[in-house]
Parts: C-alpha cells; sequence; structure tokens
C-alpha cells in the first residue's frame, strides 16, 4: 500500500508484512517524493546526478484498547474481565507475539506493574519479561521486570524507537501518551476490543482532538460477543 512521504526526501515504498513494519525508499538529495507517494519529482539542477537510495525499514506502533459499547476505557478491570476466555488470551498473546517491546505512560504502567507480576500463564509470562518503555518527567523508578523509563521529548523518542531494528512496538490503552503519539503520526494501526457492556462511568476514550479519518482493514467477532476492529490512520 503507497502513502505520501511525512518527510522531505522520503518515499514511502511499500507495506512490508513481515515482522509487522513497513519498508520505506529513502532517495538521495537530489530528488523528492511525487505528488501522491508515487514516482519522483526531481530538484532544480539534479538531472545530471545519480540518486543513492537505500532502505530503512521502520518498524509500526499497534495500539490495542479495551473499549465499552458506551466509548469507557478507563478501569477495565471493572468491566472486562468476564469477557476474558481462553479465545480472548489466545488472541492476545498472539498480538503481543508479534511486538518486542511495550510503550506505556506512568498511569498504565502503574496497574500493569501491580498486576501482571503476580500473574502465571503464557501471557503473563510475554508481559513481565518483555522491554517496556516508560514515558514519564516524574517517575523516579520502575521496579518491573525489563522496564526503562523514558524522560525527553515523547514524538521524538518514539520516532527514534521505531527506526531501530526489531518487530513491532505495542501500546496498550487510549491515554494521553496514546493520544499523543496519534495525533503526531506516530501509530500506525489502532485495534479497538469493544466489549458488550455499557460501563455507566469512567474515562472515554473520545476527546477533543483533531480528526482522524480511520481505514478499517479487519473484523473479528469473538465467541464472548466482543468485536475487534482493527484501523489504520489515512494520513493526509
Amino acid at each position: 500500500m503507497k502513502t505520501r512521504a511525512s518527510r522531505k526526501g522520503i518515499a514511502i515504498a511499500a507495506r512490508d508484512p513481515r515482522c509487522g513494519r513497513d519498508s520505506f525508499s529513502v532517495a538521495g538529495r537530489s530528488e523528492l517524493p511525487g505528488p501522491h507517494g508515487h514516482g519522483r519529482v526531481p530538484m532544480p539542477g539534479a538531472a545530471n546526478r545519480n540518486p543513492i537510495t537505500t532502505e530503512v525499514t521502520v518498524r509500526k506502533l499497534i495500539e490495542s484498547t479495551l473499549i465499552s459499547a458506551d466509548g469507557v476505557v478507563g478501569d477495565p478491570q471493572l468491566w472486562a474481565m468476564e469477557y476474558r476466555d481462553a479465545e480472548v488470551e489466545k488472541d492476545a498473546l498472539e498480538r503481543l507475539g508479534d511486538a518486542d517491546a511495550m510503550l506505556l505512560g506512568r498511569g498504565t504502567y502503574q496497574v500493569f506493574a501491580a498486576t501482571w507480576p503476580g500473574q502465571v500463564g503464557e501471557f503473563a509470562d510475554r508481559m513481565n519479561s518483555i522491554r517496556k518503555y516508560v514515558f514519564s518527567s516524574t517517575l523516579d523508578k520502575a521496579d518491573w521486570n525489563n522496564t526503562v523509563i523514558v524522560s525527553g521529548d515523547v514524538t521524538a523518542e518514539v520516532s527514534r524507537l521505531k527506526q531501530q531494528d526489531g518487530q513491532s512496538l505495542a501500546l496498550y490503552g487510549h491515554g494521553l501518551l496514546a493520544q499523543t503519539l496519534l495525533e503526531h503520526g506516530l501509530v500506525d494501526e489502532l485495534r479497538l476490543s469493544i466489549h458488550p457492556v455499557l460501563a455507566g462511568r469512567g474515562q472515554l476514550m473520545f476527546r477533543e482532538s483533531a480528526k482522524t479519518p480511520l481505514k478499517l482493514f479487519a473484523a473479528k467477532t469473538l465467541g464472548t460477543g466482543v468485536v475487534v476492529l482493527s484501523y489504520q490512520p489515512v494520513r493526509s
């Protein structure tokens, strides 16, 4: 799938399904991406130059969020756990298996760090062992296994992580961190697991922000009635 380049001198060549990553073609300074990302437009005076093209692979950032039928994303342990059966566990493990690092805000980190170290099973083992990056300017220490605190600029640090070698990056919940990354065009997939329950109260997913068109590319209904909708943000 082709799309427009997001910064000068970079044209997206194709989506690479391997390892959940996108493949980019980075042209030399003598060329710019053509209209709609198709082809290239020579820069003035570049007719006689031979551009050097190298390939850069960028990791995908995939957000997975539990949401109630009335739009609540806060405190899912109060309304989502009765729908977590073996099928849901298997689906969650498969998705986490495609990632080799997890991004968290302080709030999500504190909930997860208080929950998962005492759990057993394949999913708990994966949650406890995977590399975790916590974005916070106020968190002093992180005791959860394999956790790194990141206090720098969020968008710059996540952009750097996406350019490193590895599998996809996982992001759970739609808090301030997820909203910020989505608004800055850093989220590649948005997976909403819609639960057949009206939570009645709690933090809503929907908050004031810029309009973001989404393209539905997958939908799955689980036995418990949970519907998993997978979207790709449409970049303008």
